[in-house]
């Protein structure tokens, strides 16, 4: 069963195509009525008549219109926390979670090599670079290196990474993957899928030693 926040993804990424008592994405991947029963989204039950195929909704095309619209519904609604904490409409009534952002004092600015010292204060993470430089929205790939408080780096530490938006309450369906390497410990890929303040928050064990941290960062929609 999809994860919420991954029928939001694919709603704001893909298209709807109607089949019968079902609705088709682009990348063929299947909504049916059962999942719109299952999570009472408003996004989701604003793309009820696509699913059920009433008269209204007949047309590939209206379905089509119908999934762009839910994705802003989904940014208005299903994230309205957003339109106080960091978003701002524009002229036209669309909303930019990144203008809103961009002088958010939670976003840190980037630099190489930026350093944290655990919440703990037993390790240190040191983020050596970000690619792309800063992050953006999309896949991303950091290196970190992990170190004890005498600065001896660590090997073989066990790292958790979770990605977060604390204006929106979710965070995202692509699971990011740690690989340790000569230069450190690679994360890849950061899936950050929308503009806005996205907290990363890196666990960390290196034998009886346990810390963590959160970079946070304003990403450009």
């Amino acid at each position: 069963m999809w994860s919420a926040t991954r029928v939001i993804e694919r709603l704001a990424l893909g298209t709807l195509e109607r089949r019968g008592r079902q609705a088709r994405l682009a990348d063929g991947s299947v909504l049916d009525e059962a999942l719109v029963a299952r999570h009472p989204d408003p996004v989701l039950e604003a793309n009820r008549p696509c699913l059920e195929g009433t008269t209204a909704m007949r047309s590939t095309k209206t379905c089509a219109l119908r999934s762009l619209a839910c994705a802003a519904l989904f940014a208005l609604a299903a994230c309205k926390s957003s339109a106080t904490a960091s978003g701002v409409a524009d002229a036209g009534g669309s909303l930019d979670a990144s203008v809103g952002c961009a002088n958010d004092p939670r976003g840190e600015t980037y630099t190489p090599n930026l350093q944290h010292t655990g919440k703990a204060g037993l390790l240190h993470f040191t983020l050596v670079k970000s690619e792309p430089a800063p992050p953006i929205k999309g896949n991303n790939t950091w290196t970190l290196e992990l170190s004890n408080k005498s600065g001896t780096a660590l090997t073989g530490a066990t790292l958790k990474v979770t990605p977060y938006m604390p204006d929106h309450g979710h965070g995202t369906s692509v699971k990011a993957q740690i690989t340790e390497s000569s230069s450190g410990y690679q994360i890849a890929p950061l899936y950050l899928f929308m503009g806005g303040i996205w907290q990363v928050t890196i666990e960390a064990t290196s034998g009886a030693q346990s810390d963590s941290t959160v970079f946070s960062f304003c990403i450009g929609g």
